[in-house]
């Protein structure tokens, strides 16, 4: 995850992906079982992003208590950033063969940084050329910038790192385009297969700019942004 600022994360340059050729992913797995491990044989089952954090509940339910947080911050601003998440990175793994590698990684492991640095934000001095009275109105709001920096930090994957298609790579989705259920959907897919990238080593640290703006929606980017 390195040392990276929120601010760094959001404006590093993107740099130019090319696609490579495919490999094996994973045996359809019923929605019930997810997230499973991999190997994946079968594609990936297209399944509604609801669906997805009813798998990660607990971890959803403690990002609140790592914010520190009120129930309805947390329910109005916080919640639609994680729906968000969820419906765009869906059920891809963390990575091809380290860790979260598993169907759903990516969402769990995530969601486990965002409360890390949520968490690791409290009892914290920030603004520390600001006045005491500045600082007690920003300090919930540096601490929910560290919690969605951690849930974002691996945001570019999707676009960077790999590509989904249908079985015979025919149909690509576009990540900047819809979610991958939307476009399963409009393909009448069930299913996703992954292709992983070559020479991809932290690329999604450059192209992450990208998505971040969409997951985290106008109000709370431009919440964070005021609040300097």
């Amino acid at each position: 995850m390195g040392t990276m600022s929120i601010f760094d994360f959001l404006h590093r340059r993107p740099v130019q992906t090319v696609p490579a050729a495919p490999v094996a992913v994973a045996p359809l797995i019923a929605p019930p079982d997810i997230p499973r491990y991999p190997p994946f044989l079968q594609g990936i089952p297209v399944v509604a992003s609801a669906h997805l954090l009813t798998t990660q509940a607990e971890l959803v339910d403690k990002l609140r208590y790592g914010i520190g947080c009120t129930p309805d911050f947390f329910q109005t601003q916080v919640r639609p950033v994680v729906d968000r998440f969820a419906a765009f990175v869906h059920l891809l793994p963390a990575s091809e063969a380290h860790h979260h590698r598993g169907a759903g990684g990516l969402l769990h492991h995530s969601l486990e940084v965002a409360f890390w640095a949520g968490q690791a934000s409290a009892g914290k001095v920030f603004a520390m050329d600001r006045e005491p009275a500045v600082r007690r109105v920003h300090e919930p709001l540096w601490r929910l910038a560290a919690a969605l920096a951690g849930l974002c930090h691996d945001i570019g994957k999707p676009i960077s790192d790999l590509s989904v298609t249908n079985r015979d790579g025919t149909l690509t989705w576009s990540p900047m385009h819809e979610t991958i259920a939307q476009w399963a959907a409009r393909h009448g897919l069930e299913s996703y297969y992954l292709h992983w990238r070559e020479r991809r080593h932290n690329r999604h640290q450059s192209v992450g700019m990208f998505a971040v703006e969409r997951v985290l929606g106008r109000d709370v980017f431009a919440m964070l942004f005021q609040a300097d």
